[in-house]
């Protein structure tokens, strides 16, 4: 083990893919486990409302956003790894940076809340008959 000769302290690749892409793999499948699990719990949610269905629809959609979103970051994250080039490090870096970012775009970008905000900064009356 000696950082001066190299980017990593680990020096044996063995030793790295044991103390870095064995936990991130398990911790990955795990989380696809638990994701799967979670979604087959919501859609098994037995309710004959509609107002229920849509409000199920929407937290599938949700789910889905995020697992895309946090999912290509670790693809490319693999994919970096496994290369060794250069490349694919750089789109792990951008969307991994700017995750926070990308998951509030999704909650806030919506059209409900878009039209909210606007009729709240324009001064807008909200419509007896909802537009949205």
């Amino acid at each position: 083990i000696d950082g001066s000769r190299g980017l990593c302290w680990i020096n044996d690749t063995f030793s790295a893919i044991i103390a870095f892409v064995v936990p991130i793999f398990l911790s990955t499948l795990l989380n696809v486990f638990l994701f799967v699990t979670a979604v087959i719990l919501i859609c098994a949610a037995s309710s004959d409302s509609k107002n229920v269905k849509s409000q199920r629809s929407t937290q599938i959609r949700i789910v889905m956003a995020i697992f895309t979103v946090l999912g290509i970051t670790w693809i490319f994250g693999f994919i970096a790894l496994l290369a060794n080039q250069l490349w694919p490090w750089y789109p792990f870096i951008i969307l991994n940076s700017t995750q926070a970012l990308m998951v509030s775009i999704m909650f806030l970008g919506t059209k409900k809340i878009i039209l909210r905000y606007y009729s709240f900064c324009c001064g807008f009356k909200k419509r007896k008959d909802p537009i949205y």
